[in-house]
């Protein structure tokens, strides 16, 4: 259950009259978070994990939640990238509501990404002078937190995690250094361009493959869920 007061597009996703909505539908869930596709999404197979929960970024998770989120990401992952290739986590991680890095969704998400390229590269070209990617997990990303910095988390195919942390990162990094990759940078805003058809072509493949998952794996019983 979502506690929180004020409006946020994360939370009322959750709502099931909401659902409704293609990018609202969840592909996965477990007991604290919910997977579903990224509206925006530049290439097909782009998902969110989203704590139920309000929280701004997961950083800001506790330990418990952590395990389980590494136990969620790892399931998107292998799942992703079963059906499209090999898959990055990213996160925009504020360290306080209203920041530019968090483009006004101040809940929790990770992206799910599948993406043929180095993308960290890529990115390190969008990163504010004096920032730039170090080896490091959500800890450092914490700690950034602590600090009063926003921080930038990519964990590759491979399974290595960076994080960048600065005071003043542009809005939807990844996006922009994904949407320039592909020849369509003019498209990076997921509010500007929501691209439907990529969200729909998520779930017509997605769908079943969760299912087929939760089949074989009992999330529940390894306490996931």
């Amino acid at each position: 259950m979502v506690h929180f007061s004020g409006y946020c597009r994360l939370c009322e996703a959750q709502v099931p009259s909401r659902k409704r909505l293609s990018w609202n539908e969840t592909i996965l869930e477990t007991k604290h978070f919910v997977v579903m596709p990224s509206l925006g999404a530049l290439v097909p197979g782009w998902l969110l994990i989203v704590p139920k929960n309000h929280v701004l970024s997961a950083a800001l998770l506790s330990p418990r939640m952590t395990n389980e989120l590494v136990q969620v990401t790892d399931s998107v992952v292998q799942m992703v990238t079963e059906t499209y290739g090999p898959t990055y986590i990213l996160e925009h991680g504020p360290a306080l509501p209203a920041r530019r890095v968090g483009c006004g969704v101040d809940h929790a998400h990770l992206h799910a990404v599948p993406f043929a390229g180095d993308l960290r590269k890529r990115a390190e070209a969008f990163l504010p002078t004096g920032s730039a990617f170090v080896s490091g997990s959500l800890l450092e990303a914490k700690r950034a937190v602590d600090r009063g910095e926003d921080y930038l988390f990519i964990r590759e195919p491979s399974g290595n995690a960076f994080v960048a942390t600065h005071h003043n990162f542009e809005s939807q990094t990844f996006r922009m250094a994904i949407a320039t990759s592909l020849g369509m940078s003019e498209q990076y805003n997921w509010r500007e361009y929501p691209q439907a058809q990529n969200v729909d072509a998520t779930l017509g493949r997605l769908r079943d493959f969760a299912k087929r998952q939760r089949s074989n794996r009992d999330l529940v019983r390894t306490g996931v869920a």
